[in-house]
């Protein structure tokens, strides 16, 4: 949806706090602050999408909100919270002419965010509220001085710089939110507790200004990190040299060669070469004496010796 034109020309919209008595503006925020009593009336032609009269979330209770169904502004909505009692419904159909309601006290009137966040100020949803001290309405926002202009166009007293309102925080006095002017991650809506009462809820979990700082130190951390991984890796590979070194002098030349080759094998991916099958020891010989023949020569062809002599001496 585009944003509001906060366009100078008047018609069909009038100034919505013209019969307001003692009117008087404070600071602009997300909307623009008034304080004084009397009517209000709508802005221009439109529908009412929400109206309550207390239990909204807002400091004194009261919200109204409608979308604007004709001029330069068409389809966006205007909302007028705090001390606003409503004399119109839902679903009603207004226009310039139309009283929404009575004001006594204070009240913020502003560009409203869309369903489903209605009940909460545009400027809170685009991100341009503060969250400092729970008070999203810290400064002046970009939605709120374009609303600002278009009311002074109107007619209506100019809203004032920064500063105290007298009119308490808006919806974001619940808020458990971090420092920043702006919210990355968050959550708004609001729950319905009675058919006539909502709590509206708001939480920021991380601002703007805080996902800054955290890529900030993250980038300052991470060359560091890098840094002392490769003077690690380089401490590692001279260690490991040094133990190859020390291994390889304190090792015999035959061993180191076959550990070598064992090692170059594992690195290049493929298995060393088989080591050579052991011989087989040769048996000698047994020397067991050559048993006698009867009547006939020993093996070796000499006569077989009976204490010394063969058998053929002794009978001759």
């Amino acid at each position: 949806m585009p944003l509001p034109t906060g366009n100078t020309s008047q018609a069909p919209y009038d100034n919505p706090l013209r019969h307001v008595r003692g009117l008087a503006s404070a600071r602009i925020d997300q909307g623009v602050d008034y304080s004084g009593s009397g009517p209000v009336f709508a802005l221009g032609p439109g529908v009412v999408e929400r109206a309550e009269g207390t239990g909204s979330g807002w400091p004194g209770g009261g919200f109204i909100a409608y979308r604007l169904t004709a001029g330069p502004d068409k389809g966006q909505r205007v909302y007028v919270a705090e001390d606003i009692r409503p004399s119109v419904q839902q679903g009603d159909r207004v226009n310039s002419q139309t009283k929404i309601g009575d004001m006594n006290g204070g009240i913020e009137t502003g560009w409203a965010a869309p369903p489903p966040n209605l009940g909460q100020a545009l400027a809170y949803i685009k991100g341009q509220s503060c969250y400092s001290g729970g008070d999203p309405g810290c400064h002046p926002t970009p939605l709120g001085e374009n609303f600002n202009r278009l009311m002074v166009t109107l007619g209506a007293p100019s809203g004032t710089g920064p500063g105290a309102s007298s009119h308490g925080t808006g919806p974001g006095s619940v808020m458990t939110a971090a420092e920043g002017s702006s919210c990355l991650i968050g959550i708004h809506g609001s729950v319905p507790i009675l058919p006539f009462f909502h709590q509206s809820f708001d939480a920021c979990f991380l601002s703007k200004s805080q996902a800054r700082a955290i890529l900030g130190a993250a980038l300052l951390v991470l060359p560091i990190l890098l840094l002392a991984t490769r003077r690690a890796q380089v401490t590692v590979n001279q260690k490991g040299a040094q133990l190859t070194g020390a291994v390889a002098g304190a090792t015999p030349a035959g061993k180191t060669t076959q550990a070598a080759t064992t090692a170059t094998g594992s690195r290049s991916g493929t298995a060393p070469p088989p080591a050579p099958p052991l011989r087989a020891r040769r048996q000698r010989p047994s020397r067991e004496p050559a048993r006698p023949r009867t009547g006939g020569r020993t093996q070796q062809g000499s006569p077989p010796r009976t204490g010394g002599r063969t058998q053929q001496g002794q009978e001759g």
